[in-house]
């Protein structure tokens, strides 16, 4: 495919368009993925601006709603947000935008863009796009208002995750991996809390690491380049500490973390005791694999109960060995009984969340999950997808 000329984005104003579904009195007014790009990009652009649509407000009309995003200068740096709820509604948003602003570049990522096939798909999903991001966003976007690679309009090598409309997509995304600038370090040691980004209300999501080390066929988390990585550790630690403040302070009451397997990367055990020292008093909720329990990690909630309420979410998403093989989502059910039993036994509620409706999935095997969970006392949600790993 021929290359075509590329507008240089250097030194760009950032509009970040959320196309998001909030629910009414709990969920933040800005996104946590755009507070974390917003917050990262701010040092190498003049303005950073995020509009929050209610895509399920009542009321919601898309061209009302996008009236309301005005850039201050002719030729900013768009970004949207491409997520299931939404799809039906991103590409007019697209279209829409392009019409109205002319000389914006607009950028399109996000899960629907991650996952999209490479090759010419996701130009002809979103013919009015720029250019699309596949992958961790906040590194690639600084990269691009830096000047840096296909940033600059030299036409040159662009930032790994960022594929200009038109040309060659191999559907490569930006890596987590630490060793990756365009992943987890770097741009992101910039802190959405600590810089006013997500500012404190009731109900906040958390990230200390991302990516998942399993590759479940159901899953958004399968196929992010890196597997996975954690966060910079003086990054956690500090906003382990302003979260622990603010819950003190009656700001923040409920925090969900929105690690995909927590208890199975190298730093939990250190996240849940920075929490335990700063006194964190509210409601917690870790999604973590069930048969990776350990001794240290049970030791270590129950230390963090002494002033929160923490719940754990286990997706074990099926106990049904031949289910289990056709969603590659392996599980060592005495382990994973033997970790439930060891929670009933000191106290520590949990949910389990099954799917139900599982290629090959009979009445007979439904009611096989639902005697696991009635067995441990857990707390059985049939969802799909699942929550967790």
């Amino acid at each position: 495919m021929p290359r075509l000329p590329r507008p240089s984005l250097r030194g760009r104003e950032l509009l970040l368009v959320g196309l998001d579904w909030l629910r009414p009195g709990r969920d933040p007014p800005v996104s946590l993925a755009n507070a974390t790009i917003a917050a990262a990009v701010a040092p190498v652009t003049p303005r950073v601006a995020v509009h929050t649509l209610a895509v399920n407000a009542p009321a919601f009309d898309l061209p009302t709603a996008l009236a309301a995003v005005q850039p201050a200068t002719p030729d900013p740096l768009i970004g949207v947000g491409a997520y299931v709820w939404a799809e039906r509604l991103v590409a007019p948003a697209v279209a829409a935008l392009a019409a109205a602003h002319p000389r914006a570049a607009i950028v399109v990522g996000g899960p629907q863009v991650t996952y999209a096939p490479p090759g010419d798909y996701l130009s002809r999903a979103y013919p009015a796009a720029t250019g699309f991001v596949r992958g961790a966003g906040e590194g690639v976007l600084r990269a691009l208002l830096a000047g840096e690679g296909g940033g600059s309009g030299d036409g040159g090598a662009v930032p790994a995750g960022y594929h200009p409309a038109g040309e060659d997509d191999d559907g490569t995304p930006a890596s987590v991996t630490a060793a990756s600038a365009a992943g987890v370090t770097g741009a992101a040691a910039t802190s959405p809390l600590l810089t006013g980004w997500m500012r404190p209300q009731p109900f906040l999501r958390w990230e200390t690491s991302r990516g998942c080390p399993f590759r479940c066929a159901f899953c958004a988390h399968k196929d992010v380049a890196g597997r996975r990585a954690s966060l910079p550790p003086s990054r956690v630690a500090a906003e382990a500490d302003w979260l622990a403040a603010r819950s003190v302070d009656g700001t923040v009451t409920d925090v969900a973390v929105t690690d995909p397997t927590f208890n199975t990367g190298p730093t939990h055990l250190g996240v849940l005791d920075q929490l335990s020292e700063g006194g964190f008093r509210g409601a917690l909720s870790l999604q973590c694999r069930a048969e990776m329990l350990t001794p240290a990690f049970l030791d270590a909630v129950l230390r963090l109960r002494a002033t929160a309420d923490v719940t754990l979410e286990f997706g074990v998403q099926t106990v049904v060995r031949a289910e289990q093989a056709t969603i590659e989502r392996p599980a060592n059910m005495r382990r994973v009984d033997d970790g439930l039993a060891a929670l009933n036994a000191a106290g520590v509620p949990y949910e389990v969340s099954l799917i139900y409706g599982l290629p090959g999935q009979t009445v007979a095997s439904v009611g096989d999950w639902k005697e696991m969970a009635r067995m441990a006392d857990a707390a059985a949600a049939a969802t799909a997808p699942g929550k967790g790993g």
